[in-house]
C-alpha cells in the first residue's frame, strides 16, 4: 500500500500540487461563503403547480391564503396548532401531507408518498432552501422580505 501511495506522488509535478491547493482553497471558500451568507426566511410558501397555495410568515405564525385556490386544490385541509409548533394537513393528488413549522423553520412532518424523501429532506430555514413531494406535487419554498422580489434572471 505505502508503495502505490508513494509512486503516485513521484509522478506529481510542482505544478499539480498548486493546481490541487488552488482547488481545495477555492471549494473552502465557497462552502464558508455559501455557510455565512445564508439569510434567515422570515416567510415561507407551499406551492402546488405554479400556484402559491399558502404564504406563511415564520416569524408571526400568520397565514394567508385564497378560499377559492384552496378548495380547488387541496382537500382536507386542516391547521392544528400544538404551542410552538403548528401542522397544516390536507391531501394533494391523493396523497395525505402533514406540514409543520415552528421558530422559523418549515418541513414536511408526515407524508402517505412511497419514498418519503420530502420527510428525510427535514425542516427548511435559509431564504432560497426548498423542499417539495413530487408525487402529490406540493413545494416548499422559504424566503426573506428582501430577496422576494429580486428576479432570478434577466434577459434582455
Amino acid at each position: 500500500m505505502k508503495r502505490r501511495f508513494s509512486s503516485f506522488f513521484k509522478h506529481l509535478k510542482y505544478g499539480d500540487f498548486l493546481v490541487v491547493l488552488f482547488a481545495l482553497l477555492l471549494g473552502s471558500g465557497l462552502f464558508i461563503n455559501n455557510f455565512l451568507s445564508a439569510s434567515q426566511g422570515s416567510s415561507a410558501q407551499i406551492i402546488i403547480g405554479s400556484i402559491v397555495l399558502l404564504d406563511i410568515s415564520l416569524d408571526t405564525g400568520r397565514i394567508e391564503y385564497e378560499e377559492e385556490k384552496l378548495e380547488s386544490l387541496v382537500s382536507d385541509f386542516n391547521v392544528e396548532d400544538l404551542g410552538d409548533t403548528k401542522i397544516i394537513s390536507f391531501v394533494s393528488s391523493d396523497i395525505y401531507l402533514e406540514i409543520g413549522w415552528e421558530q422559523g423553520k418549515i418541513g414536511f412532518v408526515k407524508s402517505e408518498c412511497h419514498d418519503k424523501i420530502c420527510v428525510k429532506t427535514g425542516f427548511i430555514q435559509s431564504s432560497g432552501q426548498v423542499a417539495a413531494c413530487i408525487p402529490a406535487g406540493v413545494l416548499l419554498k422559504v424566503s426573506s422580505e428582501s430577496s422576494e422580489e429580486e428576479a432570478d434572471i434577466i434577459i434582455s
